[in-house]
Formats: C-alpha cells, structure tokens, sequence
C-alpha cells in the first residue's frame, strides 16, 4: 500500500490510564496527542519525521484511518505534526 502526497499515519499512545484500564478525562478532551509515526507520505519534506518517531499531533484534525492500515490509527497532514519528541 502506497501512502500518497503529505499524509501521516499516526499510532496514538495514551499513557493516562487507570491501572483498572480506564482512560482518564484530561487525556481524552485534550487537543494534543502523543503518538508514533506507523507509515509517512512521499512529500513529507520534514527530514526529522521519520517511521517509529514518537510526535505530538493535532488529534482535532487528524482523522481515523481507513482499514487498510489497521484498526486505531490516525491520519493526519505534515502541518498537524506539532513536535517531534
């Protein structure tokens, strides 16, 4: 599978758990997201954005990912990459 223009596939790390499993509200209402970078476009022209990066990212514009990349991922413009951490 080809991964066309500036586009990010983004695997979303959510570290505020309960050790019950239950996500903690801070870290579902938040606007900024911690995640790793699974797959990148071919015009991504940021060099330091690289595959397995960890990045946080504007989860209010990212958007899920079809299926074909898996079930709980994120897809997201170059511009919506915030820091690479």
């Amino acid at each position: 599978m080809i991964l066309l223009k500036d586009y990010i596939v983004v695997k979303p790390l959510i570290e505020e758990k309960t050790s019950g499993g239950i996500i903690l509200a801070s870290a579902v209402t938040d606007k900024q997201m911690k995640g790793e970078i699974v797959l990148k476009g071919k015009d991504v022209e940021d060099g330091d954005i690289k595959v397995g990066a960890i990045v946080l990212f504007d989860k209010m514009n990212s958007t899920p990912a079809p299926e074909p990349f898996g079930e709980g991922l994120k897809l997201c413009q170059e511009e919506d990459i915030l820091a690479i951490l």
